[in-house]
């Protein structure tokens, strides 16, 4: 997750889940793992992890087409 969020290519995607609002940061760990990783603001410049799982294939041709600059 750590090594997801902190890529030199990051996608950030806002989301809301239950209610709350969450940020969604799609990256490659340094193995290339394409990961979603979830937070949410906890105040200031903090944010917590919410937890984080592999991108599904749809997601990875998204993903995929962002890194290409498509």
């Amino acid at each position: 997750m750590v090594q997801a969020l902190g890529a030199p290519r990051r996608r950030p995607v806002p989301a809301e889940a239950a209610g709350v609002v969450v940020l969604t940061v799609w990256a490659r760990t340094a193995a290339g793992r394409p990961l979603i990783v979830v937070v949410r603001p906890a105040g200031g410049f903090d944010w917590v992890i919410v937890g984080a799982r592999a991108m599904d294939e749809k997601q990875l041709r998204e993903f995929e087409q962002w890194e290409a600059g498509r």
